[in-house]
Order: C-alpha cells, then structure tokens, then sequence
C-alpha cells in the first residue's frame, strides 16, 4: 500500500485549540515526544494503530509509553485535523469531547 503524506493542522475551537492545548500541558516529557514523533509519523502519511471512532473521527494509539496516550483526529487520506489527546483512562470521555469538537466543527463550515 502506498502512503502519501498528508498536511496536519489542529482544529482551533474559539480561542482554544484543544490538541496543541493538550499537548502543551502533558509533564511527562518522553510521552509528549511520542505524540509529536506520533503527528509527524501521519504527517508521512503513516496512521499506525488506530481504531475508529465514530462519525469519522480516528482514535491514533500509542500504548508503547505513558499512560497509553491517544490522538483524536479526523483524516481523508490527504489531510489530517488534530481533535484532542488523551490517555487510556480518560478515553471514553476523550472520545465523546472528540466527537462533539468535530460535528461543532462541521456545524460552523
């Protein structure tokens, strides 16, 4: 299969944009370099492990480090929006957040 990389941008909610806001408040340091590594790997055009959602939205997995962060994103194959992050405990919550942040998104075009 041929991948083709794709543009990344974060969704920007109002004044807030959730993903960059998100990543900018983790602490663990080796975890936030594998969510940037992460972002740039489908920059690439490389989605690794993934589970879908819901209503398009992609749940990108990254249980090799931290508490087993997640990327919520929407992707059509030549471009990618960064939702929001999150962890394996939170994920149900994450997903929901994820979810409305996109339909809100879709709702303002």
């Amino acid at each position: 299969m041929e991948t083709k990389p794709r543009a990344v941008q974060s969704l920007q909610a109002g004044r807030a944009i959730p993903f960059d806001d998100w990543l900018d408040g983790l602490k663990d340091t080796t975890g936030k370099g594998q969510v940037e590594a992460r972002v740039n790997k489908l920059r690439r055009g490389l989605l690794g492990e993934y589970d879908a959602v819901g209503d398009g939205v992609l749940e990108l997995i990254l249980d090799n480090t931290g508490p087993g962060y997640r990327i919520y994103c929407v992707d059509d194959g030549a471009s990618a929006l960064l939702l929001c992050g999150g962890t394996k405990r939170t994920q149900t919550a994450d997903i929901l957040h994820a979810r409305k942040l996109w339909t809100d998104y879709k709702k303002s075009e």
